[in-house]
């Protein structure tokens, strides 16, 4: 019985992900496309007296500020989250969504002798449905209030 709750839990998590893909997806688009161009830019510009990894690391922190800003204040806007909470978990977010674009970049170039520039658009694709569900889901979700310690009113 308890198989069954699981799979009925996880099947609603999952139609609620879509729901919300459906109902945020335009707005994460938007701000995905201008803070990807940004690191696109900031990679080509970096590239050209660093490594490939290095570079990357730069155009990160450039675009950084851009997608954080766009999803804090279109994307996830209804959420109240408070503007250092978000800031700290989005930051994680991205910096996990950056170690998978970095060991995509990295495997790719390295291993697979793709041009950097693909190497890095595999990357960036690679780890926004994962920035997606974490933004959505904890880094702009809002932090719920400590339960007061008040006695009965009994």
């Amino acid at each position: 019985m308890a198989h069954m709750k699981n799979q009925s839990e996880h099947k609603n998590f999952i139609i609620q992900i879509l729901i919300d893909l459906k109902n945020h997806g335009a707005f994460f688009a938007l701000v995905g496309i201008i803070a990807s161009l940004a690191h696109y830019v900031a990679f080509v510009f970096f590239i050209k007296t660093m490594w490939p990894e290095i570079a990357n690391i730069f155009a990160f922190l450039t675009s950084f500020m851009i997608s954080f800003l766009g999803h804090r204040y279109l994307t996830f806007n209804e959420k109240g989250t408070p503007f250092l909470d978000s800031f700290i978990r989005f930051f994680s977010t991205a910096c996990l969504g950056f170690l998978n674009n970095e060991l995509v970049l990295a495997f790719l170039y390295r291993i697979m002798h793709f041009d950097s520039k693909l190497a890095l658009i595999c990357g960036m694709l690679t780890s926004a449905a994962q920035t997606f569900i974490l933004s959505r889901y904890w880094a702009f979700q809002k932090t719920k209030e400590a339960p007061t310690d008040s006695p009965d009113q009994s």
